[in-house]
């Protein structure tokens, strides 16, 4: 199980590195035409960074590989008990969303609002999974959205500690728009120039 585990975090280190590569350029650019704020560029670009690790390890359409595949689970807690394992890893997946949303953005200082944005994300990513074959799962939407709460009283506490001013949420598509965008059209085509970089080398 633990070399499950490093063999997992290993793999998805590749695919963020991967994500990386075009997504910094792309986040320095918007800051000059947009954000105007060096050191609030950085914080979204460990933002999107998050993003990225999230995507490649829940399964996302690219523009290499989309197929529709339903696997619906829409009864809440049905084999909670068999899937507890990976329920609270999807738990521990999503504290750092609710942890970044209030120190980055005022209107996430309301456990309500973030536990929401929670909510929406991670039914994006459920509805998405639908056109990689991967399975759909409500339970996945509870045990999400319960980790963006946590995160976000982690994240409040953060923002009384050190005093974090925060600022208006205008900036936040922006940031979506930058990391799915390099997820969908770019990350692919890099991450697999790395895999057969490191397969070559004997590495993997």
């Amino acid at each position: 199980m633990l070399l499950i585990l490093v063999r997992r975090i290993l793999f998805t280190s590749v695919d963020v590195l991967a994500a990386a590569v075009p997504l910094v350029p792309v986040m320095i650019v918007l800051n000059f035409i947009r954000f105007r704020n060096g050191r609030r560029t950085a914080a979204y670009i460990l933002f999107g960074l998050y993003l990225a690790a999230v995507a490649a390890l829940v399964g996302l359409p690219s523009v290499v590989y989309v197929r529709f595949g339903p696997n619906l689970n829409l009864v809440p807690f049905r084999d909670l008990a068999a899937d507890l394992g990976n329920c609270c890893m999807n738990m521990a997946l999503f504290v750092p969303l609710g942890i970044f949303l209030p120190c980055l953005w005022r209107k996430y200082r309301s456990l309500g609002a973030t536990a929401f944005h929670g909510l929406c994300l991670s039914l994006t990513i459920e509805v998405m999974q639908i056109f990689v074959s991967r399975a759909s799962d409500v339970n996945d939407l509870i045990f999400n959205t319960a980790g963006t709460a946590v995160g976000c009283f982690l994240g409040k506490w953060l923002v009384k500690t050190l005093r974090i001013s925060g600022r208006t949420d205008r900036d936040l598509p922006w940031v979506y728009g930058a990391v799915f965008g390099v997820m969908f059209f770019l990350q692919p085509f890099v991450s697999n120039f790395f895999w057969d970089f490191l397969l070559e080398q004997g590495i993997f």
